[in-house]
């Protein structure tokens, strides 16, 4: 019983400001990963699904280059299975492809993101490798900016959280 008091005069104590810290964070920083020259096909289908008109778009090669030593080519392995959305036109692009570095390693990228109605698109960006020397990028939160064309120009930024 005598806890409660003793508990209710620490918490009269506490200040009642919040830290500025917490009123105004510090944001987030980008730093440039590597640019993505993608090559992709025509769709091979469209059909209506629940989530709008659904495509099949194969990614059949290209390359990517970085300042980190990054670069390699894009294996003919993958596809984005987007949809649209038919009341608004906007795009949803739904990835995934495999990426094979200078030095060998495989990488598996996961991209997600909307259209925005001015065009192109925004995607964030999902790496995974079980590599030693790029098992780093597993820990990359990622987000680049898309243009739609045949060839799809990627250039990718990593989040930087501190």
């Amino acid at each position: 019983m005598l806890l409660l008091p003793t508990l209710a005069s620490l918490l009269y104590l506490l200040p009642f400001s919040t830290p500025q810290s917490l009123l105004s964070p510090t944001p987030p920083k980008l730093e440039y990963l590597y640019t993505a020259h993608v090559d992709c096909l025509q769709s091979l289908y469209e059909t209506q699904g629940p989530a709008g008109i659904r495509k099949a778009i194969p990614i059949v090669g290209g390359n990517f280059t970085g300042p980190k030593g990054l670069n390699g080519k894009i294996l003919n392995l993958g596809a984005d299975w987007g949809s649209t959305d038919p009341q608004t036109g906007i795009f949803t692009a739904d990835t995934r492809y495999n990426l094979q570095a200078e030095d060998g390693a495989n990488l598996w990228l996961r991209t997600s993101g909307s259209g925005v109605p001015a065009g192109g698109l925004h995607l964030r960006v999902v790496i995974e490798t079980g590599d030693k020397r790029w098992y780093w990028l597993n820990n990359v939160v990622g987000e680049f900016g898309v243009s739609l064309l045949t060839e799809v120009v990627l250039m990718v930024l990593q989040l930087l959280v501190f």
